[in-house]
């Protein structure tokens, strides 16, 4: 019972959680079939679709940078979302979709002035709590280039280049 000071009751008050998580109400209209097919799931139709998307997988782009090599002289490198790379000199993030991004070097700014200068840039704010996020994903960023000069190296390429951005003149 509360206190005539108009504290509250401590404790669990009210029903449960019923997914032991925040939930959401809304209404939602489905054809019968998908009803009677989530039914044998759980017979509450809630309960039913929440296992259901659980068990998905979802081919979303999760990767934080993912090269791919065109030939011995062009990759393609997609990256996720990098809030500092869109300040950058001579790089260009093009949103493909949500969270996933075509990154773009001018064509005077190369992969190996684009490492090192990533790498400086990661060295002079591996202190600051708040880029944390930033670094990490700049990091898988490094290594990443890091891994494809030693592949191209490898493969007796030292020429590797991004797509570059080319300038369009505008029509008038």
């Amino acid at each position: 019972m509360p206190k005539e000071t108009g504290e509250k009751k401590k404790g669990k008050t009210g029903r449960p959680k019923k997914f032991g998580r925040p939930t959401k109400p809304f209404y939602l209209v489905l054809p019968e079939d998908i009803v009677a097919k989530l039914r044998f799931v759980d017979h509450d139709i809630a309960t039913a679709i929440v296992k259901v998307v659980e068990e998905l997988t979802f081919e979303a782009f999760s990767e934080i940078v993912r090269v791919e090599v065109l030939s011995t002289e062009r990759v393609i490198i997609w990256v996720c979302d990098i809030p500092s790379l869109c300040s950058w000199k001579g790089v260009h993030l093009l949103p493909i979709s949500p969270g996933r991004n075509l990154l773009l070097l001018d064509d005077d700014y190369g992969l190996k002035s684009f490492e090192l200068d990533l790498r400086d840039w990661i060295d002079a704010r591996r202190q600051n709590a708040d880029a944390a996020e930033d670094l990490a994903r700049l990091e898988k960023l490094v290594e990443a280039l890091r891994h494809l000069r030693a592949t191209s190296l490898a493969n007796g390429s030292n020429n590797s280049q991004p797509v570059t951005v080319h300038p369009v003149p505008l029509l008038e």
